[in-house]
């Protein structure tokens, strides 16, 4: 499956960029719901950078499965790395807040959940937008009482 999706996102990055409307509206919208966040930042499935060209987050790290689209995120920021949000190569407590538009679906989320929680620093924040309302339980059980903003667009 991660073969797959790395195949389909690296082949159609360019085109992704043009025409993926929907997810340019939930990453402003994901933004708008954010607010004002501080510090060390990690873009889980970054894409071509829709969070990072709409946001004024400067101290972002964008992570994505597909070649070709860390290659497009880094026109705009060279802090990028390939990799599987399954398994982030950082160390503990790297990073201020997390964000992720429309990408935390494509992955195993207990997995990602716990390797999220591993990045964060204390008074950490993940805000997310996803697909399946399934996830929110999910979501719910894997966090724990840590903090946790989450986006749900029911409607665009």
């Amino acid at each position: 499956m991660k073969t797959l999706i790395k195949f389909s996102f690296s082949r159609f990055c360019e085109s992704y960029d043009r025409e993926a409307v929907l997810q340019k509206k939930a990453a402003r919208i994901l933004l708008d719901f954010a607010g004002e966040l501080e510090g060390a930042g990690l873009d889980i499935g970054c894409g071509t950078g829709f969070l990072l060209r709409l946001s004024e987050y400067r101290n972002m790290v964008g992570i994505d499965i597909s070649e070709e689209m860390v290659r497009f995120y880094r026109k705009y920021n060279r802090k990028a790395v390939i990799g599987n949000m399954e398994e982030l190569p950082f160390k503990e407590k790297s990073f201020d807040f997390v964000l992720s538009n429309f990408s935390i679906h494509w992955a195993d989320l207990k997995k990602t959940v716990s390797e999220v929680k591993r990045v964060l620093t204390e008074g950490e924040y993940l805000c997310l937008i996803y697909l399946w309302m399934e996830v929110w339980s999910l979501l719910s059980s894997c966090w724990g009482a840590k903090s946790l903003i989450l986006c749900v667009p029911l409607m665009f």
